[in-house]
């Protein structure tokens, strides 16, 4: 747990500190395209796969284990998807999660920032 904290706050400063881009209007336009399809992937993939253990709204701990995702940032999400496909992190998710690829793991992380209460 407080290696994930640890990540957290590290990926956090690095995000953040590489967060002072404005997008135009013909790429935020483009973007908002591309968001959209993005998480509807997401969803699909995190539905058919995820939504067992972590709930339909990704609010619920994961055999009671895992942290609750829907209160992760995106790139927290992205990092332990990661490190679980790389056998980093341990848990019964892991086949599911090793069959994703790093665009996956990406729609599946913007689409759970939609489900944030």
């Amino acid at each position: 747990m407080k290696r994930m904290i640890l990540l957290a706050g590290a990926i956090s400063a690095v995000a953040f500190a590489h967060a002072d881009v404005t997008p135009t209007a013909s790429t935020s336009t483009a973007a908002s395209t591309t968001d959209a399809a993005m998480i509807a992937e997401g969803q699909q993939i995190f539905e058919n796969n995820c939504a067992t253990c972590h709930g339909r709204h990704a609010d619920k701990k994961a055999f009671g284990r895992s942290a609750i995702i829907n209160q992760l940032d995106q790139e927290t999400i992205v990092k332990a998807l990661q490190m679980r496909k790389a056998g980093l992190i341990q848990g019964p998710g892991n086949p599911a999660k090793s069959r994703l690829n790093d665009e996956q793991m990406q729609a599946v992380a913007a689409y759970i920032q939609t489900l944030k209460k």
